[in-house]
């Protein structure tokens, strides 16, 4: 089992409480897995956004932990359109939740040599 933490709030509160939540997560679920999820920011976002976003990415690479970092500016060049903002990244979410659920199921798979 594996628990993911996305930082929501592309540099603002939820960069601020990420690293100490998660820090709190890998103490008590020391038999678990812990992937943060840092949603980055696109050079739109005030400046303030990006600076508190690289201030959590620099605490959260200090932890031994898996990062997979998600690209709004990759998001938003891929230009849904027709889509709101919230509806595209509840899209985007829900694609790599999937995303991480089928990387899951193949280490699951029976193998000869090794196990991924």
């Amino acid at each position: 089992m594996y628990y993911l933490l996305f930082s929501k709030y592309k540099g603002g509160t939820g960069s601020g409480i990420s690293p100490t939540l998660i820090e709190l997560l890998v103490e008590y679920l020391d038999n678990k897995t812990v992937v943060a999820v840092p949603v980055l920011p696109d050079q739109n976002e005030v400046i303030l956004n990006q600076l508190n976003t690289v201030e959590c990415l620099q605490e959260l690479s200090e932890k031994q932990l898996s990062i997979i970092a998600l690209d709004n500016l990759k998001v938003s060049q891929k230009g849904i359109k027709s889509f709101s903002e919230p509806v595209l990244y509840s899209k985007v979410n829900t694609k790599f939740i999937d995303m991480i659920e089928e990387v899951e199921e193949y280490t699951n798979l029976p193998s000869n040599y090794s196990t991924l």
